[in-house]
């Protein structure tokens, strides 16, 4: 009997009565907005209902209200950003700046948030790691 099913299950998708067809289109879900260029990380601030989208292409953080479902404006950082992060009071986001080596600290305390503190990383690059300099 087993063999018998699996021959049946065979013909049933060789003759395309359970045809599977691949999905030509991603799946969504909610509203699909255009930012531009894709970001290179999004955080989430549920706190404030925004979503923080990080535009290397245009060296700025994008931040999208998600209850207003609208782009409130853009806060500029250093050049080429990479990744974006939280602090843990949800007061600051910090963003990598992969080319110019810093971090750009955003005080979210007021508006969409500015650009507090522009930090160098002084990092020296050997081999595939990075080592902090001690002092």
């Amino acid at each position: 009997m087993p063999l018998f099913r699996l021959l049946k299950f065979v013909a049933f998708l060789t003759f395309g009565v359970g045809c599977v067809h691949a999905q030509t289109t991603g799946a969504t879900f909610g509203d699909v907005i255009k930012v531009g260029a894709t970001p290179s990380d999004v955080v989430l601030d549920e706190s404030r209902g925004r979503l923080y989208l990080v535009n290397s292409a245009a060296n700025r953080v994008d931040v999208y209200s998600y209850t207003q479902n609208q782009m409130l404006g853009s806060i500029k950082v250093g050049t080429l950003p990479f990744a974006a992060a939280m602090s843990m009071d949800n007061a600051h986001l910090y963003v990598t700046n992969n080319t110019s080596s810093t971090l750009s600290v955003i005080d979210l305390g007021g508006g969409i948030g500015n650009l507090s503190a522009s930090v160098a990383l002084p990092l020296n690059r050997q081999g595939d790691s990075f080592h902090f300099p001690d002092h």
